[in-house]
């Protein structure tokens, strides 16, 4: 199994409007693929017997290798202790279709394995980087000239008199 995506503290579960596709928000844990404590958002799409609860606490999403033996033995599954899940995991069925992935889903009470055909990690970018990446601001005086040049190109013969007036 691979650690795919871990949240620290409360997650926040929502259903998207198309069956099967559900987003996790919450806070990173650990150093990898983000600091703990940055915004983090995962998508997950395609899935098949999947209904988490409203909101979860310190969840982290875990895949499970089609090819392997650990994916098709329950008894070679790590077992997860009382305070991180309570519920029984079973394993990804075994005639699940080759674009379909086995997961586990696992937050304090609760945890659940199931299929899905797609998941994507969303790193939220820290304010102050956000701040530096927003284009500056024109001047109004600057946006009202290229409001009115390009108003007046849409009058019929405008357009030649620029031209012509350039050319001349």
């Amino acid at each position: 199994m691979t650690l795919y995506a871990a949240f620290e503290g409360e997650v926040r579960c929502e259903p998207l409007g198309v069956a099967g596709a559900w987003r996790l928000v919450g806070r990173a844990r650990g150093p990898a693929p983000a600091r703990a404590g940055e915004p983090l958002q995962l998508l997950l799409g395609g899935t098949r017997d999947l209904e988490p609860p409203a909101t979860l606490h310190d969840a982290e999403l875990e895949l499970v290798d089609a090819t392997s033996a650990a994916s098709a033995d329950p008894a070679a599954w790590p077992e997860p202790s009382a305070t991180e899940c309570t519920g029984v995991l079973a394993p990804a069925a075994t005639a699940v279709p080759a674009t379909r992935s086995g997961c586990v889903l696992r937050g304090r009470g609760y945890g659940r394995a199931f299929t899905l055909r797609s998941a994507q990690l969303h790193l939220g970018a820290p304010p102050a980087l956000v701040a530096l990446m927003e284009p500056p601001a024109a001047p109004v005086s600057m946006r009202a000239l290229a409001w009115l040049l390009l108003n007046l190109a849409r009058v019929p013969g405008v357009a030649g008199l620029l031209v012509r007036r350039r050319g001349g």
